[in-house]
């Protein structure tokens, strides 16, 4: 549990050999208990199935040992969930934090719970005889509860490896979370902006943005979207494109510019580069512009 909060409270976090180092505690309680049982033949109950007899104070060792062991590893959970909370600036990172420090709670109770258990065989003894089954009664209702705050937290969890999972934020299109705009406001809002690809031709003067034609229109930014979206099948960066590559071939084609370089003509059409033109070229010809003047 440590690690794993470690690792998802800090995207830097890669596994080292170090961190192995914490399985010492448990392998130096496996290592007494055989000693105990097989060499000292201390703790021989273990050869009957387990060892939960009070009158063996080895046992009780044992225990003592793993519970405070468990604690002190909360505690130190504890301590890197609080200082994650100072770092949460985002509302996602806000979110991731409210997802691990609900599972450190969850352990910290658990962890409680048992505690009180052994505490009750002492003082109720009537009520506690059977450890075991509060105990696992516990954990199951534990169990139960993680799987549930797990679903419910899901979409936080992130991809560990970028060659073993996918990064669907680069597939997120945030205007589908958005109100759509009545038809005849989008139909009005391409209109008005048909308009202003057709006479004054922004997409030739370099770089060409939503922002820039929202601006230009006065259009807010998510009607464009949603009325290029909606009334061509394209996305707003394909529709401007679309328009480069119309006048780029209008001009390739003119014979009046045989004489001047493809990127010359390229770079009044408002494409920055030849690769850029090429490939933008070929999106909507299937063909490169070489290509395309020697079929012509």
């Amino acid at each position: 549990m440590y690690v794993y909060v470690l690792a998802f409270t800090n995207s830097a976090f890669r596994l080292q050999p170090k961190h192995f180092w914490h399985l010492a505690p448990a392998l130096f309680q496996i290592l007494v208990k055989l000693y105990l049982n097989y060499a000292a033949g201390l703790m021989e109950c273990y050869q009957e199935g387990g060892c939960v007899e009070e009158d063996n104070i080895f046992v009780s060792l044992t225990y003592l040992y793993k519970y405070v062991v468990l604690g002190f590893y909360i505690f130190l959970t504890w301590k890197v969930v609080l200082k994650d909370k100072k770092n949460a600036i985002s509302p996602r990172d806000e979110m991731r934090h409210q997802w691990i420090r609900q599972i450190i709670l969850g352990v910290s109770f658990l962890y409680l719970g048992i505690l009180l258990l052994h505490a009750g065989r002492y003082m109720l003894p009537n009520v506690f005889w059977e450890r075991m089954l509060w105990g696992n009664t516990l954990t199951t209702l534990f169990i139960f509860i993680f799987l549930y705050l797990g679903n419910s937290y899901a979409y936080l969890f992130v991809s560990p490896s970028k060659h073993r999972f996918k990064n669907l934020s680069e597939s997120f299109n945030p205007n589908n979370c958005q109100q759509k705009a009545p038809e005849d406001q989008m139909t009005g809002a391409f209109n008005q902006l048909e308009t202003l690809m057709k006479n004054e031709k922004p997409y030739t003067k370099g770089p060409l943005t939503v922002k820039d034609l929202s601006e230009l229109t006065g259009i807010p930014s998510t009607i464009i979207s949603q009325s290029v979206n909606t009334l061509t099948g394209k996305s707003v960066t394909d529709y401007i494109n679309q328009y480069r590559v119309n006048l780029f071939k209008e001009k390739i084609s003119d014979p009046k510019n045989q004489h001047y370089k493809i990127m010359v003509l390229a770079e009044e059409c408002g494409f920055q580069s030849k690769s850029t033109l090429v490939r933008i070229f070929r999106q909507f010809t299937g063909v490169t512009p070489s290509q395309y003047l020697k079929e012509k």
